[in-house]
């Protein structure tokens, strides 16, 4: 419950955030940045973890579908795991938005994910990217799966 908290809170920051100091990106970076979520789940898929890894910031964050935060150097060792679930995970971007005078930018969208012997989860992406010079590396990266309808 604490980390659903955690996350929920900041997804209405970044979101907040968003709407407080947009800024507009180029098409071209917005098609960057976009190109780089597309790459990081092809690498979950395929099992590069530390590929996949490589576009979180040193000190970035994720917070998995089970609420669980990771951060840092534990997220090569985090996405190792779940590709061992077999997953095939898919995004669609729905939105790429400048933030902070366009030294940052929300992504947001859906996901599909697959597991050898789960159900199907589908979900709502939202990634924080910060610019470090001509590298957009991405500082946090939130999954939350849809709730199963009420019977």
């Amino acid at each position: 419950m604490k980390t659903a908290l955690l996350a929920s809170t900041l997804y209405v920051a970044l979101i907040g955030a968003a709407y407080s100091q947009q800024e507009s990106l180029s098409a071209d970076q917005k098609r960057d940045i976009e190109a780089i979520a597309m790459k990081y789940f092809e690498d979950i898929n395929a099992g590069e973890a530390e590929k996949a890894a490589s576009i979180f910031k040193s000190d970035g964050m994720l917070v998995g579908l089970t609420g669980r935060i990771v951060r840092g150097r534990a997220i090569p060792e985090y996405l190792a795991k779940v590709h061992q679930l077999g997953v095939h995970a898919a995004v669609n971007v729905e939105n790429v938005e400048g933030v902070a005078n366009g030294k940052a930018a929300i992504l947001t969208g859906s996901f599909t994910a697959t597991f050898s012997n789960a159900p199907e989860v589908r979900g709502t992406l939202v990634q924080l990217y910060e610019n470090e010079g001509a590298v957009w590396k991405l500082r946090a990266s939130i999954g939350s799966r849809f709730a199963p309808p009420s019977p």
